[in-house]
């Protein structure tokens, strides 16, 4: 009976059902309160509802029934992660490997945790181990990372069995992609441009294939969200915020340089960040339909003021947990499609939408692989079209809501680092404190991005008018 709850339970899950799951699992607790595979159903719907605390108990439990499955572990760990405990994260993936020192996937998650702290000795110690996996994705993603860690300092022995892997890898796999993207950096970094070209090219072609939609199918979304919202009745209950948190949104288009300016306006003491979190869009906006009866952005118009101040609440309890500032940044950049609910939710919300010159975003959205298969990512004119699409949405959000969007740019905030955050500073309402320009110092903050070792570097505007190298290649 309980074997067949909890497979049905995991069922549930994988369906998303999650209030059927957890009837499943409650179901067998009641009867084996320390049942290890009810613990993790309970774990993993507290962490998908974004209960984090919670989750965390139930998955400590789980950890003590389940000492054969390192899964629960890892996941353990990004709990861990979510409410800003690096370090106990990396504490869980240090016993995972200890524990199973075999896994790669655990090995993986301790390779990435390492990266995204800063810890690059660390994180290439464990890639190369990686490098050695029988699974040819799992070393694909290994020379990946090991050329963002190592940057321009790669061996010249590392780019020749690099080389000769990619030669090997078969044509149009994922392995060949990964391996691609792999040397396209790491001829860009020799300045072997035309080299770097061909693997760049090659790579975003492969990508370009997995991707099941068109950028263009984007665009009646986009034109119904701003006439959804002009002009739209407000949450009159914010200023009755119990916490006096400040939700501070860093939006723009991937790779304008978000990362290195929330990472140093979180050096402020009255700043901290959740990083990228899709908080609006998986949990805000469900609970306002299921509220309002009405799918976004539909319902921008008819919701109510109590539901608005519910929703409000629900996500500043979420991007506070365990942090005591008063301003928090969420810098997810496809929030920009979320400017009229930010405003509509928070009228005292902050809005950064960073810019940076397109040639350059182009290039650099060009050169990385992003996890996601998305049109936009692997394909200049995609991209393109995308970031027209952006751009329109962005003025009307500013005729919409006038003054309430500060813009800065990536290449003052290079070029003249003090300038552009004590104008972020101003924004905000926050006196200018130094340490802003030190976060490449910062070894305590995890990054989760493509940027997570350019931000532990000192700023430097060495990527400024880096397109010119691929001007007929991107076509500007």
């Amino acid at each position: 009976m309980a074997i067949d709850n909890i497979n049905q339970g995991f069922a549930h899950l994988q369906q998303h059902h999650l209030s059927q799951a957890n009837a499943c699992f409650m179901q067998v607790i009641k009867q084996d309160h320390s049942n290890g595979m009810a613990l993790w159903g309970l774990a993993k719907i507290a962490f998908l509802t974004f209960q984090y605390d919670k989750s965390i108990g139930l998955y400590q439990q789980a950890c003590q029934q389940l000492a054969e499955h390192c899964a629960p572990l890892l996941e353990l760990a990004e709990a861990f992660n979510q409410v800003h405990a690096q370090t106990d994260a990396l504490t869980v993936l240090e016993y995972a490997i200890k524990t199973f020192p075999k896994d790669e996937l655990v090995r993986s998650h301790l390779a990435q945790q390492h990266i995204q702290m800063g810890k690059l000795a660390e994180a290439e110690q464990g890639l190369r181990q990686l490098l050695h996996s029988e699974n040819p994705i799992v070393r694909g993603y290994a020379w990946l990372d090991l050329c963002r860690v190592k940057n321009a300092n790669m061996a010249a022995t590392d780019v020749t069995k690099l080389i000769k892997e990619q030669q090997l890898a078969p044509v149009n796999s994922q392995q060949k992609m990964l391996l691609d993207y792999a040397l396209g950096n790491v001829f860009d970094q020799q300045k072997d441009y035309s080299r770097a070209a061909v693997h760049l090219k090659r790579a975003n072609k492969f990508q370009k294939s997995l991707c099941d939609f068109s950028t263009c199918e984007m665009e009646p979304l986009f034109n119904a969200i701003v006439q959804s919202y002009q002009p739209c009745r407000g949450n009159d209950e914010t200023q009755a915020q119990p916490d006096k948190i400040t939700p501070v949104f860093i939006l723009g288009l991937p790779r304008t340089g978000s990362t290195l300016l929330e990472q140093m306006l979180c050096q402020h003491s009255d700043i901290a960040t959740v990083g990228e979190q899709t908080y609006l869009s998986d949990f805000v906006v469900p609970f306002i339909e299921s509220q309002a009866k009405q799918p976004f952005p539909m319902f921008a118009q008819s919701v109510s003021s109590e539901t608005l101040k519910l929703a409000a609440q629900r996500y500043l309890d979420v991007v506070s947990t365990n942090l005591k500032q008063g301003f928090i940044i969420n810098k997810l950049p496809a929030n920009f499609q979320h400017v009229g609910l930010i405003l509509q939710l928070f009228p005292n919300a902050k809005i950064i939408d960073i810019r940076r010159d397109i040639e350059d975003v182009a290039l650099s959205v060009f050169k990385n692989h992003f996890a996601e298969n998305e049109p936009y990512f692997c394909d200049v004119s995609e991209f393109n079209l995308y970031a027209k699409m952006y751009h329109n949405m962005m003025e009307k959000w500013q005729e919409i809501f006038p003054n309430k969007i500060f813009t800065p740019s990536y290449e003052q905030l290079v070029t003249q680092p003090e300038k552009s955050v004590r104008a972020c500073l101003e924004y905000l309402g926050l006196a200018w404190q130094p340490e802003c320009l030190s976060s490449h110092n910062n070894t305590t903050a995890a990054v989760k991005t493509l940027s997570a070792v350019q931000v532990r570097e000192p700023i430097n505007a060495q990527s400024i008018g880096c397109w010119r190298n691929y001007g007929t290649l991107l076509g500007y």
